[in-house]
């Protein structure tokens, strides 16, 4: 099975190359797909760094990861994985730390995440422009989701 499987990817390698390959249209009634909703993005504060940074780096700009503060929806656009062995005191999905680099040390449940971007009202920002102090702790799971908040 597995020769097989070589010898057709090999076929139409050689038909793109020489541009003979057909394509064949999807048929729209006939894809699978699992379908996402604007919820899915909600990150959950109390999971761990690896977890909540596959979220973000997996969100689509159509439906991507956020938080609340104040009410007020923060799409989180990019975030990397903090490995100093630093420590702060505070809860989880509490900032932890401003940096020079204007980017946010969140507090997870096992260390810590660095947002590196934010979205608020589609306009993109360095987080501590809109994040100024490390009293800040984000909303952390769906049941406190204020009601007046609109997915769009």
């Amino acid at each position: 099975m597995f020769d097989l499987g070589i010898k057709l990817l090999e076929e139409k390698l050689w038909q793109i190359v020489d541009e003979t390959i057909t394509y064949t249209k999807q048929e729209e009634n006939n894809v699978f797909y699992c379908k996402r909703s604007p919820e899915d993005g909600l990150v959950d504060w109390t999971k761990n760094s690896h977890s909540i940074f596959a979220l973000i780096r997996a969100c689509e700009p159509s439906y991507p990861a956020y938080t609340f503060y104040k009410e007020k929806k923060i799409e989180i656009l990019k975030a990397k994985i903090n490995f100093s062995n630093d420590s702060y005191i505070g809860s989880v999905g509490q900032v932890g730390k401003i940096l020079k680099s204007k980017d946010i040390v969140v507090i997870t449940n096992n260390g810590h995440l660095i947002i590196t971007q934010i979205k608020v009202d589609g306009k993109k920002f360095k987080p501590s422009q809109i994040l100024k102090n490390s009293n800040i702790r984000f909303k952390n799971i769906q049941g406190e989701i204020p009601r007046n908040q609109k997915f769009m």
